[in-house]
């Protein structure tokens, strides 16, 4: 774990581990201002260990204060291997612990998602797996406004065990939405005639969902434009009962995978991943050798994708935001020229604040919000600024 300030100095660095192999894959910042660490780990008690290994891989979290020192750890697991993925605070104080299990499963020899929620201190509370008889792997988990929670993963099962309907070809995108307390409320599958895989998915503004990641298939099932390439973006929007709104693919004649979305104001999402292709579709920019990062702004601006604009336009300007952390309100200065629309969005990407201004400065009143660290999205036409403040 490294530490950086506003600069990109290095303020500290600390490592964490075992005899054997610990991956980190899910870090955040808690209340107390330090960090809860989430990975996987076949480490029996060693070192930084003090949790047991209870076969293959097991869930592993290390809660540490705000200098990086450990605070505790705890692991989660059963006989065989099962591998954290995501990591998310809850709104009581706890976490959500949600990955992929070959020990607590539908049918031997595959896997199913695995969420366990615990309390602050490590402490579980209740733990649930779901799946079909083939493989299950779950990307994302997050909490939604009615305390229940989303998971998004991608599944070969076909109606099985959980799985309400059919496998459409090769891995399909798999969401389940579930109450608070984990028990499951529905489930959706999206895909084409090929392989999909998604890597995010989060709660709109709208109460529906935005989901991304990558598709290998041609207009099929619920994709309604053709491939790019070998694997391009995938997005769809949900509303709130599931029901598709509308999918948009995005890509050159390579690979091209996205990882990350975020709302950017009204109807507009921000989709970063890695792209290893050309100038060519909508890849306005040639690669710069094997993969690339890869951002692109989809508008929505008119309701439907199909009458959107595509830009790939991100822009560091000079706006400044000060004070940082601040209390009450901010002063976003230096904003580029013209009608420029400005978002708070929190680190699960629901936008809590919205506002709009023709001025080069503006103060945002924030003494709404909740203590925490929030991005600030300031949009003017095609040039999009993100800045990240801390509300005390």
């Amino acid at each position: 774990i490294i530490k950086l300030d506003a600069s990109g100095a290095i303020q500290w660095q600390k490592s964490f581990g075992g005899s054997f192999t610990d991956i980190l894959s899910s870090v955040r910042q808690t209340k107390d201002g330090g960090y809860i660490l989430g990975g996987y780990s076949s480490s029996i008690v060693s070192g930084d260990k003090t949790a047991p290994n209870y076969g293959g891989f097991d869930y592993w979290i290390v809660k540490i204060d705000s200098a990086g020192n450990k605070l505790w750890d705890k692991s989660y697991g059963g006989t065989d291997w099962d591998d954290l993925f995501d990591l998310e605070l809850t709104s009581d104080g706890g976490y959500i612990l949600g990955g992929s299990s070959y020990s607590y499963t539908h049918a031997p020899n595959a896997q199913d998602y695995w969420l366990v929620k615990t309390d602050k201190n490590g402490v579980v509370q209740w733990s649930q797996n779901y799946g079909g008889t083939s493989s299950d792997n779950l990307a994302k988990v997050k909490q939604t406004a009615d305390g229940g929670y989303i998971l998004g993963g991608s599944s070969l099962s076909d109606i099985s065990g959980d799985k309400t309907s059919h496998n459409l070809g090769g891995d399909d995108y798999w969401i389940v939405k579930t109450n608070a307390t984990g028990n499951i409320e529905w489930d959706k599958t999206i895909g084409g005639n090929n392989w999909e895989e998604l890597h995010d998915i989060k709660q709109t503004s709208d109460k529906g969902y935005i989901v991304t990641g990558g598709s290998s298939s041609g207009i099929s099932g619920d994709k309604t434009e053709n491939s790019r390439g070998y694997y391009d973006y995938w997005t769809i929007k949900l509303d709130s009962n599931s029901n598709i709104q509308w999918d948009k693919t995005i890509g050159g004649s390579d690979d091209d995978i996205a990882t990350s979305v975020s709302e950017a104001g009204s109807g507009n999402y921000l989709i970063t991943g890695y792209s290893a292709s050309g100038k060519n579709w909508e890849k306005k920019s040639v690669s710069r050798g094997s993969n690339d990062y890869w951002t692109v702004l989809l508008r929505n601006t008119a309701g439907s994708i199909a009458t959107g604009n595509l830009t790939t336009s991100i822009t560091n300007t000079l706006v400044s935001v000060l004070p940082n952390p601040a209390t009450n309100n901010l002063r976003i200065e230096h904003l580029p020229t013209g009608k420029t629309n400005i978002s708070v969005v929190d680190l699960s990407g629901l936008v809590k604040l919205h506002a709009a201004t023709t001025n080069s400065s503006y103060n945002l009143n924030i003494s709404s919000l909740k203590a925490g660290n929030y991005i600030l999205k300031l949009e003017t036409g095609k040039t999009v600024v993100s800045r990240h403040f801390i509300k005390e």
